[in-house]
Parts: structure tokens; sequence; C-alpha cells
């Protein structure tokens, strides 16, 4: 398998409710924060959101704790 070979999940494997469960909490903790950052900006209307500086390590943090999860349950990854 090359590096750049993507993995399949196994949707029967008995830890994979527990990773489902774990993921979405992570991705509402992570909305919910957005969320917040946003509405402190409720009319703004365009590109170069005056949030982008909050957002965008708010989005790195997101996704290394998905890579995280994604590492803790690599035995249901094929």
């Amino acid at each position: 398998m090359t590096m750049s070979a993507r993995k399949s999940i196994n949707r029967e494997h008995p830890d994979y409710p527990d990773y489902v469960e774990k993921c979405r909490a992570i991705s509402q903790r992570f909305q919910d924060a957005e969320s917040e950052i946003l509405g402190r900006y409720p009319e703004w209307k365009g590109q170069d959101h005056p949030a982008d500086s909050e957002i965008t390590p708010l989005r790195r943090q997101f996704n290394a704790a998905l890579k995280g999860l994604q590492k803790e349950y690599s035995q249901i990854f094929e």
C-alpha cells in the first residue's frame, strides 16, 4: 500500500459505534466554538472575515483531534 492510499473504515468492527460517537462529540464541540466566534459578527457578509484569525487555528485543532481519534481507533481502518 502506498503512502497516499486511503484506508476504508470497517463499520462492522465492534469499536465503530464508539468511534462515531466520539467523532460526533468532537465535531459538535468545534462547531459550537466556531458558531460562538462567528456570532460576534452577525452583520458580516463578505470575504476576509474578522474571525478568520480565530477560526483557522480552531479548524487545525479540530483536524488534529480527528487524526488523533483515527490513530486511537486504527484497528477499525482497513
